[in-house]
């Protein structure tokens, strides 16, 4: 697991790059230009930008791999702004997609927009919108965008719930909002996503569910899947002996959720392309499910990390880990970054990143991952400085630059006009030519094409499909693909 970055010695906290022949790196940015709340948002997918947000300020900076040493300011020339709060970036690092907090609204502090080229737009929202709209990240090229609003339910106690969307640019080159406002959420405050696949088709994150607990879940093609048992029970309530009316208690796996002060905690913070969620969640273990029996509903809470792959067997889809608090991301279960700075392989192993990754943090406190790039290879994360005036830590950010990637991926080639590749085998070529919405197999009979997700989309020489990703198998080998 090692990967044989330079070993920095004494770091001090102002210092802005370090950098090994072995063209490893390690860069961190004097912490007098931000504020204690300076956290990173986003890896391109590509690994050649990250960008980190000054919560505290409003404010957004670029750090590229082509200029490491200067974390560029991302501004946007607009009065009415407060500021932008930027959580994504293309793989050209031309597009950056985040929210703007408004001056002076009557009625919204926040728009979800998108800058290219300087200028920003505004997305379309939901007419249904309170208070709050986000976007939390986008794919490769930000054709897909992802994030959550707040829409107005006369159900919820709250006066809303918090509802997952997706913005996609159409071939006018506008954005169009899914809204993705009929899930049958739980009462509570609804969904949080944290991590979209590259197609749009999967967002995971948060699931808010009464009486105040969360649980990891997942949102494909619309539809919400989770993986706890919730269950509403009417209770008799007495008076004097006498049942005088019901009321509504939840339960979790059969875990009267909230009655001993004790709740479920779940996420998925990350997903990769082996179709791995990352995480934490709690588990229920010797419950008492007879009415009669004294202490029912309860039972023993157990929280964790966890792992969730969706395309294996139902008995062999989960890892939980007790010792570990929960997981920022992975890379195919070989490597699970802690919320506590440590790396893992599936079988717990592993240690601290300074350590798995032979580099020195010197004087950084607590440095963990938060975000990576598709193969691993750019990880940026946060480090800890305390602040004895609040008597708390500050955040500040990092980026490492690994010296080759972590693990090797498909080819993916950018789907534009006149994209061609082939698969080889054997010394006979198919050769494969990607154009917008289309894909055309030369060399074979037939192929057959799959989505992301496994599904087979259809067999012949010739494709019309939706932009996203795709796999093309023939006798000869299989090539995974990015239609524009």
């Amino acid at each position: 697991m090692k990967k044989n970055l330079l070993a920095l010695g004494a770091l001090a906290l102002t210092c802005c790059s370090f950098v090994s022949s072995a063209k490893t790196a390690f860069y961190c940015p004097d912490i007098e230009i931000f504020s204690g709340t300076t956290t990173p948002t986003m890896v391109s997918k590509n690994g050649e930008y990250v960008v980190v947000n000054d919560g505290d300020n409003s404010k957004s900076y670029l750090w590229s791999k082509a200029n490491p040493e200067d974390w560029q300011p991302i501004e946007v020339n607009n009065p009415a702004l407060v500021g932008v709060n930027i959580s994504g970036v293309s793989n050209d690092g031309k597009i950056f997609v985040g929210t703007a907090i408004v001056r002076n609204s009557d009625y919204q502090n926040s728009r979800p927009i998108v800058i290219e080229d300087g200028e920003m737009t505004v997305l379309p929202m939901h007419s249904a919108i309170l208070n709050t709209v986000e976007v939390v990240g986008c794919n490769s090229d930000a054709s897909i965008l992802f994030g959550y609003q707040f829409l107005k339910d006369e159900t919820s106690e709250i006066a809303g719930r918090y509802y997952p969307c997706l913005w996609k640019r159409n071939s006018e080159g506008e954005y169009e909002l899914t809204a993705y406002d009929r899930l049958q959420l739980p009462a509570h405050q609804g969904f949080i996503p944290m991590d979209m696949n590259e197609d749009g088709t999967i967002i995971c994150g948060t699931l808010w569910v009464p009486a105040g607990s969360s649980i990891p879940a997942i949102v494909e093609n619309g539809e919400l899947i989770y993986f706890n048992e919730l269950d509403t029970r009417l209770e008799p309530f007495y008076y004097k002996g006498q049942i005088h009316g019901y009321y509504e208690e939840y339960y979790i796996d059969g875990y009267h959720d909230g009655a001993t002060a004790e709740y479920f905690s779940g996420t998925f913070q990350g997903l990769d392309e082996w179709g791995n969620f990352y995480g934490h969640r709690t588990r229920a273990f010797d419950v008492i499910t007879e009415p009669d029996k004294e202490g029912y509903g309860t039972g023993r809470l157990v929280n964790g990390a966890c792992v969730y792959n969706m395309k294996a067997e139902a008995d062999e889809a989960w890892h939980d880990y007790t010792n570990i608090g929960g997981f920022s991301t992975g890379l195919d279960q070989k490597y699970m970054f802690t919320n506590g700075g440590r790396v893992v392989d599936v079988e717990g192993n592993g240690g601290l990143i300074s350590d798995e990754f032979d580099f020195s943090p010197g004087g950084l406190n607590n440095p963990c991952i938060t975000h990576i790039s598709a193969d691993g290879q750019t990880l940026s994360g946060i480090h800890t400085v305390p602040n004895p005036a609040i008597g708390e830590n500050d955040y500040f950010p990092f980026v490492i630059v690994l010296d080759e990637p972590l693990v090797d991926l498909p080819n993916q080639p950018g789907g534009g006009e006149d994209s061609v590749f082939e698969i080889v085998n054997g010394g006979e070529n198919v050769n494969i030519l990607l154009t917008p919405g289309r894909v055309d197999v030369a060399g074979v009979e037939s192929a057959a094409l799959y989505d992301i997700n496994g599904r087979l989309v259809g067999n012949g020489t010739t494709f019309h499909v939706a932009p996203g990703l795709y796999v093309v198998s023939t006798a000869n080998g299989a090539q995974k693909v990015l239609v524009k």
